[in-house]
């Protein structure tokens, strides 16, 4: 499908050609995701700035610089399993069991687009490390309000426990020697402590998966902290949004899941992009900057 190049204004944001090409970029793999999940029977929604664009835009809101879609753990850990092998060159399916060279791609993927330039932060002087364009897959996870002050459930509990052993070892074993008891019992935590990283990874991903029907909330679990948890009845089947001309799956609950990450959705907002952008170039690949 067609998709204009030229620059042009939207709502009062000037849209540059590059940006256009960037955003064709990302069509263009949110594209293939969406070919791969028919195609292998999983289920996707748009979620976050790239759902509230659908809604309230048809498309990308103008300031925006990146997609955004969730897919239900059980659902995600089948990607897992069957999309190194679907997307091939240029393109790229990026986590941490599939690019060791990028720390930060601890509990998410990316699909990125190699014979493209988005270097998201710190530029890492590893060709081996994919640089590309990329969109976003979340996977969601069971979940609680856990600043809400009620009692955390047992399995949040522990979840987050085994989070933290995961991701952030040191402090586990800081917060073990002050006096806290483990959910796993001593011996059973520092077996785990004593995993290699992708081994600790692979066990919290299976954990995740295998309770996954415990609680009738979900969440991107790394934004337990910081952003309320969605009912499954959210998710709990798609519509067909327009976004840029395509249609594309979105959660029956678009309206309370904006509703409760943003509250007045329609009221436009202009914000800094979340990704801090050292290089973006949609015509030479990432290894022409750090080869």
């Amino acid at each position: 499908m067609d998709f204009n190049l030229d620059e042009e204004i939207r709502e009062g944001y000037v849209v540059s050609t590059k940006m256009k090409k960037v955003w064709k970029t990302q069509l263009d793999m949110l594209v293939l995701f969406d070919k791969f999940c028919k195609e292998n029977g999983l289920r996707y929604f748009l979620d976050y700035g790239t759902l509230l664009g659908a809604v309230r835009h048809k498309g990308f809101i103008p300031w925006d610089d990146d997609v955004d879609v969730t897919m239900l753990r059980p659902d995600y850990q089948k990607f897992l399993e069957l999309a190194p092998d679907w997307f091939v060159h240029p393109y790229f399916l990026q986590n941490y069991h599939t690019d060791h060279h990028d720390n930060r791609m601890i509990a998410f993927s990316r699909i990125r687009n190699d014979n493209t330039t988005m270097i998201d932060g710190d530029i890492i002087a590893d060709v081996n490390c994919h640089q590309g364009i990329f969109i976003d897959i979340f996977p969601l996870d069971i979940a609680s309000d856990v600043s809400s002050g009620k009692a955390v459930p047992n399995i949040i509990s522990a979840l987050l426990e085994l989070w933290t052993a995961t991701f952030n070892p040191k402090d586990l074993l800081l917060e073990m020697i002050e006096g806290k008891e483990s959910k796993f019992g001593m011996d059973a935590i520092i077996d785990v402590l004593g995993m290699p990283y992708e081994e600790r990874l692979t066990l919290l991903e299976n954990l995740l998966a295998s309770c996954y029907e415990n609680l009738d909330e979900i969440n991107v679990f790394s934004e337990i902290f910081r952003t309320p948890p969605c009912k499954k009845e959210w998710y709990a089947d798609v519509v067909k949004l327009s976004f840029e001309n395509y249609e594309f799956d979105a959660p029956i609950g678009y309206h309370e899941i904006l509703t409760a990450h943003y509250g007045d959705y329609n009221e436009r907002k202009m914000y800094a992009s979340d990704h801090t952008l050292e290089i973006l170039d949609p015509d030479r690949p990432y290894t022409e900057y750090i080869g």
